[in-house]
């Protein structure tokens, strides 16, 4: 039986109040008596002190002992003195004692053994002695000093006053006193515990009586509420209170008995044992058992197969035992319906407190139509996955396809502008190339688009400079730009940092799609391009790049379909202007690649300004030249550039005036006292002033022609190149240096003799035809391979000095070809020739497609003459090196001139003689190979070194150089992983039979 049960709560309270009573008056009764002790030993104290002071009064007045005794005897008539003596002399003598028979006696004759021992204790210590024996007497004994040498017959004599009182009466008086104080507070006490237990009684036990009574009854909430109604005070809240949380525990109990029913999951609860103790509907309609047949029974009935049995016995034991360790959050289980089948099961465990009890309950899920969901999901998602790459595949294709012909057209047009042409040919040349570059462009944004929206374009970081990217825009489009009167203008802010970080080839694209869209809608007027900065800090700035023009503008909503691919602001402007209307969605996803801003200000017939922000790191921004004390007059036609110009000259401190181009303009600044020491001028009207006799003697200044770079002044003086450039600037009113770049001619080529053989692996005709024009002037030996396998097979017989590599062929692709062709480096411990892939396909992935398979650099078809060219001649300079060393054998025009060789021996020797010493060196070194393969077959390779050393001084004899370099690479050979072959002393063969050929006379 529990405690609760054996004791009621009026017991509980009641039982430790009596004991606290009985504890409380034991207390206070034990503190009474320790009081009366104290009480009783201070007043037998205070009165034997007072005793003893009169006795040692008296020895100091009285004159003889009798008359000592006297007094002692008066005094120890006092009720209560059982005995008075005074001890003195030496030795220790009792002078003086209510007991007559003890005067005059040695204290060693004492009878009292007790008070002769205290009083020899006092003597010998000097201390007072004070004891108290309950129920018999009180001794009280101290030092005394007699100086009444009368009484004693000494000077000065040391004693002891000793004192014994009775206390039997006192002691049975202070018990008498004690047990009336004791029955006075017992009596208290008990009334006041008494009154307390009545109030508790009345005003707490009753009220927690009828609320445990109410607490245990059937309806708790309704007993609660009536004695909520009865009692008054703190304890009617609190009944009114209980009966509230009752209502809302059942409330909640019903709410929640209705959603347990109702969820759509199916809930089961059971014990450790794994009993079921509750399920929900939703359970028994997904097994298909009524509650009654689940409940009660062991979960394993529903498993279908072992491997749940031993999941769920997995998940019992977790869930029982540490309560901190986790349980897993989901388990696919296998269920056995009533009805036979399995089902597909998704289960959650948790743990839940349930009558005192850790019981685990668990959420099943039918998952079987969400796995076959799930399951075509998943072939859809593969279907687009295949789509995509399919997609891919046919862009590649189509790039690979379409820029395939375009090379042969762009080339073979860059090699026909290069020959004599009649004024209307060359007129079809330009028309071509236009129509080629049209279509080339076509084709670029299709790809661009196509990559980002696979997702599959990534941006590099380089460093570059903001103004040589802008110029090189704008000189691509200069042409255009002049062809329609445009006036292209370009103004770089000087607070802005020029040299920064990003990627270069997209935002010179972006650049180009905007200025070029300016150029193709505006028909007069201008196009301006401004590159300004918002903010920069840490390193960063803030780039706002516009490009205004005075075009065609755009209204609203124009403006809102703008940057929708496929399409453009007006449907008639694709039939007027032409286009895809995909450069500007292009440039907008670029940018926003590049987390930037790009925005759009237009009015219609009054034009459009395009802004671009972008954020990139930058470089510290470089000062420009301090021009203060320049007085600079600006003399042109072109609003704008000089306008531009002029911003940026008085930027520098420079005075700057700017007006026409007319001389009565500079006539009137000199009649108004303003004289300026350089004069910037339009070409055109530099040139006719000059005819008209005003030239730079005639002014008495110095006069810089402005011009756009593809119409110089006729006279060849400096000039100031537009779109403008700042070092070209400053160097011509400062005299600072030019950058390298700057200083070549725009028509400069990288065409130079070239030495060296050029492997050229090209499947389609056309494409070997260009590429064997370009390279034709450079003196390279270019030898075809129609295939990768063909150009593997001529590497294996040969050494080049570089490789064109197609990348899609038939046979063999290019990129096994590469992979074997290094694979055969490697094999033979030759150093590795470049690799150029060549390939139509423009794809960044193609990049690395290629470099993955061993490639050194890539070129996309169209090719260019100058960038092919420039590649070229960045690999072949690099091999001039490589190729001084021994190799497998000689490569052609590099081999040896052996008629110069023995046309100087035929001089010496004679022509018989030298006939007769080739003879006996050809049979010799015959001799020495077949011996040198005999030891290759037994594999004895110092043997075969041995006579090819042998060889190689006879070589050496007759000075036959080239042949024994050629040696000497076989021998280097020999340390090789591939060792010397026999195809490599095949080729050394070749050579003697090429000797034989040279000399002099037929042997």
């Amino acid at each position: 039986m529990k405690a609760r049960q054996l004791f009621s709560l009026r017991s509980k309270i009641l039982i430790p109040m009596v004991l606290l009573w009985l504890l409380l008056c034991v207390f206070i009764l034990s503190l009474a008596n320790y009081r009366s002790e104290i009480t009783q030993v201070t007043q037998l104290e205070h009165r034997a002190q007072t005793l003893l002071d009169a006795l040692q009064m008296s020895t100091e007045t009285v004159e003889r002992r009798y008359q000592l005794n006297r007094l002692v005897a008066a005094l120890g008539n006092e009720e209560g003195i059982t005995q008075l003596m005074l001890v003195a002399g030496s030795p220790a003598t009792v002078y003086a004692a209510t007991n007559a028979i003890n005067r005059d006696k040695d204290l060693s004759e004492l009878p009292d053994e007790h008070a002769r021992k205290v009083i020899l204790d006092v003597l010998m210590e000097q201390k007072p002695v004070r004891q108290l024996r309950k129920g018999a007497h009180y001794e009280f004994a101290i030092p005394v000093y007699i100086t009444n040498s009368r009484l004693t017959g000494q000077l000065r004599s040391v004693g002891v006053a000793y004192l014994q009182l009775d206390v039997r009466e006192l002691e049975a008086q202070r018990q008498a006193d004690l047990k009336e104080q004791a029955a006075l507070i017992i009596t208290a006490i008990s009334f006041i515990a008494l009154l307390l237990g009545w109030l508790l009684h009345r005003l707490v036990l009753t009220p927690l009586d009828r609320l445990n009574q109410a607490l245990h009854s059937d309806s708790p909430q309704a007993q609660l509420a009536r004695t909520a109604e009865d009692l008054a005070g703190e304890f009617g809240q609190l009944s009114q209170t209980l009966s509230d949380q009752f209502g809302r525990e059942v409330e909640y109990r019903q709410r929640l008995s209705t959603i347990i029913d109702h969820a759509s999951e199916g809930l089961i609860i059971v014990d450790e044992q794994g009993i079921i103790h509750t399920v929900n509907p939703a359970v028994c309609e997904l097994l298909g058992y009524p509650s009654e047949g689940l409940v009660g029974q062991n979960a394993r009935m529903l498993f279908a197969d072992e491997g749940t049995r031993m999941r769920m016995l997995e998940v019992r034991r977790l869930a029982y035992g540490n309560p901190q360790d986790p349980l897993p959050e989901t388990l696919d289980i296998v269920a056995l319906h009533s009805a036979g089948h399995s089902l597909e099961l998704e289960l959650t465990p948790s743990r839940i407190p349930l009558d005192g009890h850790t019981m685990l309950m668990a959420s099943l899920r039918d998952v079987t139509q969400r796995r076959e969901q799930m399951r075509l999901l998943r072939e859809a998602k593969d279907s687009a996955e295949a789509a995509s790459r399919a997609k891919g595949e046919f862009i590649a294709t189509i790039s690979h396809e379409i820029r395939t012909p375009m090379n042969g057209v762009i080339g073979m047009a860059q090699l026909l502008k290069n020959t004599p042409l009649s004024s209307q040919q060359s007129e079809y040349i330009r028309t071509l190339q236009t129509s080629a570059q049209m279509l080339l462009s076509l084709l670029n944004d299709t790809l661009d688009f196509s990559k980002i929206e696979s997702g599959m374009l990534t941006l590099e970081e380089v460093d570059f400079n903001w103004e040589a990217v802008a110029l090189d825009v704008h000189r691509i489009l200069l042409p255009k730009a002049r062809e329609k009167g445009l006036e292209l203008v370009l103004y770089i802010d000087p607070q802005v940092p020029l040299n920064a970080r990003g990627d270069v080839t997209r935002i010179r694209q972006i650049l180009i799609n905007l200025v070029g869209n300016a150029i193709k809608f505006t028909h007069s007027g201008h196009v301006l391009t401004e590159l300004d900065i918002s903010a920069c800090q840490d390193g960063h700035a803030e780039y706002l790049l516009r490009v205004n023009d005075s075009g065609i503008g755009m209204n609203l909503n124009q403006l809102g379909k703008l940057f929708t691919p496929f399409s453009q602001a007006d449907s008639s402007t694709t039939r007027r202007y032409g286009g895809t209307g995909l450069g500007l969605s292009i440039s907008k996803r670029l940018i926003e690649l590049m987390h930037g801003r790009i925005g759009v200000h237009s009015i219609p017939e009054q034009g459009s300004t395009f802004e671009v922000s972008l954020n990139l790191p930058c470089q510290p921004l470089t000062p420009l030249p301090d021009l203060s004390g320049h007085n600079i007059l600006l003399l042109s036609s072109q609003a704008i550039s000089r306008q531009n110009l002029a911003l940026l000259l008085r930027g520098c401190g420079a005075k700057v005036k700017e007006g026409e181009p007319t001389f009565s303009d500079l006539e009137a600044l000199q009649r108004q006292g303003w004289l300026p020491d350089l004069l910037f001028i339009d070409s055109d009207a530099w040139n006719m002033w000059q005819i008209n006799g005003h030239g730079e003697e005639n002014l008495g200044l110095r006069c810089i022609p402005m011009a756009f770079n593809d119409t110089a002044p006729a006279n060849g003086s400096p000039w100031l190149i537009l779109p403008l450039q700042r070092s070209q600037l400053f160097h011509l009113l400062l005299g600072t240096p030019m950058p390298a770049e700057a200083i070549a001619s725009p028509n400069d080529s990288v065409v130079q003799q070239l030495a060296g053989r050029l492997l050229l692996v090209e499947d389609t005709e056309i494409n070997q035809q260009v590429i064997q024009a370009m390279l034709g002037p450079l003196g390279l030996e270019i030898v075809v391979a129609n295939n990768g396998a063909e150009a593997v097979q001529l590497f294996q017989e040969s050494r080049w000095n570089l490789v064109l590599m197609d990348c899609l062929m038939p046979v063999m692709d290019g990129f096994e070809a590469t992979r074997q062709i290094r694979s055969i480096e490697q094999q033979r411990g030759l150093p590795a020739t470049p690799i150029i892939a060549l390939t139509a396909n423009a794809y960044s992935q193609a990049r690395e497609q290629c470099m993955d398979a061993g490639m050194d650099d890539f070129l996309t078809k169209p090719v260019l003459r100058e960038e092919l060219l420039k590649t070229l001649s960045h690999y072949l300079d690099s091999l001039d090196a490589a190729m001084s060393e021994p190799l497998g054998c000689c490569a052609a025009g590099n081999r040896p001139d052996y008629s110069a060789v023995l046309g100087l021996l035929a001089d010496e020797l004679g022509e018989e003689a030298l006939r007769s010493l080739l003879n006996s060196f050809t049979r010799q070194a015959h001799a020495l190979l077949s011996k040198t393969r005999e030891a290759l077959h037994r594999s004895d390779k110092h043997a075969a070194c041995q006579h090819l050393e042998s060889l190689q001084k006879a070589c050496s004899t007759l000075e036959l150089e080239g042949l024994r370099v050629e040696i000497q690479s076989l021998l280097a050979l020999a340390d090789s992983p591939a060792g010397i072959s026999h195809d490599s002393l095949a080729a050394l063969e070749n050579h003697l039979h090429e000797l034989s050929e040279h000399a002099p006379v037929a042997p």
